[in-house]
This record gives C-alpha cells, sequence and structure tokens, in this order.
C-alpha cells in the first residue's frame, strides 16, 4: 500500500510535529487517519478500522443501495473480516480541502483495487476533541469517459432486472 506521509515522532522539541503549523499538523494527522483505515481493511483488522469512524459515521458503497449506518456496515463487514477477506485500495493520490470549521475536513482521494479498478474514496472527518476521525465515507467507481454510456446502459439493464 502507498503511504503518502512519514510516520511522525512524539512530539518533541525539533521533531516534524512541533514544527508542522497547526493547519499542517491536521493534515498529517488526516493523512495518517486515512492511511490507517486503508491498512485496517487490508489487514481484515475491523477493531482498528472501526475505530477510526465516529458512532454516527455513515458509509456509501458503489451499489445504489449501500447507504449504511456505522452499525449497519460493521454487520456487512464482519463475515469477510473475520475471515481475513478485507478489502485493499491502495492510494494514488489524496486531497484535503479545509473547510470554515477548523475541526472539519473533507477529502477526496483515487484509489486501485484488483477488481473493481480506479475508484474515488470522499467524505469528512472531524476531529472529536481527542483525534480525527471518519464521519462519512463514499466509494465510487470511476468510469472513463469512452465508456461511460456503455456502462451506464448495463446499469439500467441491471436495475430493471430486479425491479429497480
Amino acid at each position: 500500500m502507498l503511504l503518502l506521509t512519514p510516520v511522525l515522532a512524539a512530539e518533541e522539541p525539533g521533531s516534524l510535529d512541533a514544527q508542522l503549523s497547526p493547519r499542517d499538523s491536521n493534515r498529517a494527522a488526516i493523512e495518517q487517519l486515512l492511511d490507517g483505515l486503508h491498512r485496517a481493511a487490508a489487514e481484515s483488522d475491523a477493531q482498528d478500522y472501526f475505530a477510526r469512524y465516529t458512532e454516527e459515521a455513515v458509509f456509501l458503497g458503489t451499489d445504489a443501495s449501500e447507504r449504511w449506518s456505522i452499525a449497519e456496515f460493521k454487520a456487512y463487514a464482519a463475515k469477510p473480516f473475520a475471515e481475513g477477506r478485507g478489502w485493499r485500495y491502495d492510494v494514488v493520490s489524496r486531497h484535503l480541502v479545509p473547510t470554515g470549521n477548523p475541526e472539519i475536513y473533507g477529502f477526496d482521494e483515487v484509489l486501485s483495487n484488483e477488481k473493481l479498478g480506479l475508484c474515488r474514496g470522499s467524505g469528512l472527518v472531524v476531529f472529536d476533541g481527542a483525534r480525527w476521525r471518519v464521519a462519512q465515507y463514499v466509494l465510487s467507481m470511476l468510469i472513463p469517459n469512452a465508456i461511460a454510456a456503455s456502462v451506464g446502459r448495463e446499469t439500467v439493464k441491471a436495475l430493471e432486472q430486479v425491479g429497480q
């Protein structure tokens, strides 16, 4: 898995954390949060993975039916994680977007997955007073424009077959 930031030392004089501005320090912590989220999923570490979400978090998957509370998402992930079949998404690129509130950032990342190809993860992270956590995560498949119309037609057909 591609990690985008170095591991940061404890805050000692001269350490990287001590040299970062508050905004840069937030960015470094958020990078670590998201990198750790992907690492925990790849390692099927449910405890670490779900500890990175807020209690009210929402996960939106690639299927239109996949709008899950964190409790619903835990139930979905329980079996694959227990069987060591987590999911691996390697970070290709990531952007962090500050908001008007220094305790809330948006993010979007391009991810590579062996089965789905390129995907986009996006969402919101919040600082809960002690640490950064994911409040919303949206996983989308990236469809090249050259094949978007045919993928759209196949999607319409598939939805018609299941009565949606």
